[in-house]
């Protein structure tokens, strides 16, 4: 456990087993990018992989607010250049990405369809499998699908996932736009970074990974 694990450790204050301060903190930009150890990460990235964690930075310092997926044509390719005040996970992943130049298509998909689709955005997203987390690698959680369809018969409607992007592995960081399921107690929701506190295989709400995707050709010249 590094200084930086180790210090939001302590401010949890020992949490029962299982809530949302044990799997997740969170974190400032501040925070992130004066740590030691992202420095040396950073350092051995792709000129437009360190483009897109500073983009996702700008828009951590926007402070954008978090809001439940929903199509709205109001956030398409078309009105990219138009700040964004409300997002949700997914469309972060994919309003973050649009913006790094990436075809990303019209509009974005939920987290669910991230989760469980054979492959999203194909012209930039590979799914991947038993490979090593990377710095820009897509995360997401979500309940499988029996348990999705259990929690719609008992109560109408099921737990929504989870998308993040990750910006160091040593430490585990992700970025992206967070509710309050995926909120420290006494923590702001909306766009921010979090880090893991029990590894890449589970979120809060005891929501496992489903998915990793990996851009294509990020080193490449064509993106």
């Amino acid at each position: 456990m590094n200084v930086l694990q180790q210090n939001h450790t302590q401010r949890t204050n020992h949490p029962a087993e299982g809530t949302t301060n044990e799997v997740i903190a969170s974190l400032s930009s501040g925070e992130v990018f004066t740590n030691l150890f992202i420095e040396k990460e950073l350092k051995k990235l792709p000129w437009r992989l360190l483009r897109l964690i500073d983009l996702a930075d700008q828009l951590v310092r926007q402070g954008s607010r978090y809001r439940q997926y929903r199509r709205d044509r109001s956030l398409s390719i078309k009105n990219l250049a138009r700040p964004k005040r409300r997002l949700s996970c997914s469309e972060f992943i994919w309003y973050l990405l649009s913006l790094a130049g990436l075809s990303m298509g019209d509009c974005p998909v939920s987290s669910k369809r991230m989760a469980f689709r054979r492959m999203v955005y194909p012209e930039v997203l590979e799914k991947i499998r038993d490979a090593d987390i990377q710095i820009g690698d897509i995360m997401v959680y979500a309940h499988p699908r029996e348990e999705l369809k259990r929690q719609r018969e008992l109560f109408g409607k099921s737990q929504v996932g989870h998308v993040v992007m990750v910006v160091s592995t040593h430490p585990k960081i992700v970025v992206g736009s967070h509710g309050l399921e995926s909120t420290p107690e006494g923590e702001p929701t909306g766009t921010g970074y979090r880090l893991l506190l029990r590894g890449w295989h589970q979120w809060t709400k005891a929501r496992p990974l489903q998915a990793v995707y990996r851009i294509r050709s990020i080193e490449g010249g064509k993106q």
